[in-house]
């Protein structure tokens, strides 16, 4: 049979049996189960059922010391242990954080969890790929980027290299709002409201085996109910710039060390249908060099004749230059509007109106 859970009655002080009971509710008159209520000096103490209602063996004149968690520590006397009422400890509730499903206050906390500072760590980067911006946010969470391309993922690894298989996959399980995702790079970072770390075994308790490597916990903002209409509205202008780019030398330096290369191999020096080291191929090296000079150039359309023929291609190009700007300009915008736009007892109106000419 289900327990029922209605408001419970006070119970009266029985001091005259050498029993004293009483019941043990919160601000709200809902029963607290499991509160501690111990005689102050003694060793005797009991717990409220699922009514909230306690029996402790105690003289009318002592002392109860009622606690739970949660909640602020009452101590009375035995007679006025009738009904008594438990407030929220809200100093203890302060430092909450995502542990799986749900929440757990971190002075509880057994398993490796770090909190990230959202403000700090996203909200004052530039970067808008939420995983780039987490790197050196947290100890032990190691973010890479396998190259420079627009589209390319950052790898992701808490507490070392993941595993020895080359097949393997090692990077950790993103959970956003509870739900699984492949990464965060399509999530904005102005919707987040804080990020987890799960960096333990712990988290496979929950989980599974996908969490092995450890658990990323992304809950984003909701809406909050307020009297007035905020509007929110952040930019970010950047300019990224290589801090190293390739050298290339010259077409001369360049052929020879694949002439070099090729006769130590014993294969033909041919590159691209150009034998390298023939007579006519050497000729347009060298009649392009005294024309145009061995300094490397800026990209141009090509004149037959001159930078190429049917032999091959001759002109010495800038290629850091062409291929790399001095900086790489982005932008990032971020609108939100929050609170009521329309007050209940409000009607809205759109009105239409046709031009003509």
């Amino acid at each position: 049979m289900a327990p029922s859970f209605a408001t419970p009655v006070p119970q009266a002080v029985t001091a005259e049996s050498g029993h004293v009971k009483g019941t043990v509710v919160d601000e709200n008159g809902e029963p607290i189960i499991g509160a501690s209520v111990q005689v102050v000096g003694t060793m005797r103490g009991a717990a409220t059922d699922l009514n909230g209602m306690f029996s402790v063996k105690a003289d009318k004149n002592a002392k109860l010391k009622i606690s739970s968690v949660g909640f602020k520590t009452v101590t009375l006397k035995a007679s006025e242990a009738g009904r008594v009422v438990l407030g929220e400890d809200k100093a203890l509730l302060d430092e909450v954080v995502v542990v799986g499903y749900g929440q757990q206050r971190k002075a509880n906390l057994t398993g490796a969890v770090t909190s990230v500072d959202v403000s700090k760590n996203l909200s004052s980067k530039s970067e808008t790929d939420v995983a780039k911006a987490l790197q050196g946010a947290v100890p032990g969470l190691t973010i890479t980027n396998a190259n420079g391309s627009i589209s390319a993922d950052a790898t992701v690894v808490i507490r070392g290299i993941g595993t020895l298989s080359n097949s393997g996959v090692s990077s950790p399980l993103y959970i956003v709002d509870g739900v699984p995702v492949d990464n965060l790079s399509f999530i904005n970072s102005d919707d987040i409201e804080s990020i987890s770390v799960l960096k333990d075994a712990a988290s496979s308790s929950i989980y599974g085996t996908r969490a092995a490597f450890g658990v990323i916990l992304v809950t984003t903002k909701t809406g909050k109910q307020q009297d007035r209409v905020k509007i929110s509205y952040k930019n970010n202008f950047a300019w990224s710039q290589a801090t190293c780019t390739p050298e290339y030398p010259n077409v001369p330096t360049q052929v020879q060390a694949l002439i070099d290369a090729n006769r130590r191999k014993g294969n033909a020096c041919e590159l691209f249908g150009m034998y390298l080291d023939s007579e006519q191929f050497q000729t347009g090296m060298n009649n392009w060099i005294k024309k145009h000079g061995d300094t490397k150039s800026g990209y141009r359309e090509m004149v037959f004749g001159d930078d190429y023929d049917q032999y091959g291609y001759y002109a010495n190009w800038d290629v850091p230059g062409i291929i790399f700007n001095n900086a790489a300009p982005s932008q990032n915008h971020s609108l939100s509007i929050s609170g009521f736009l329309v007050r209940p007892t409000s009607t809205l109106v759109l009105t239409t109106t046709n031009a003509r000419t």
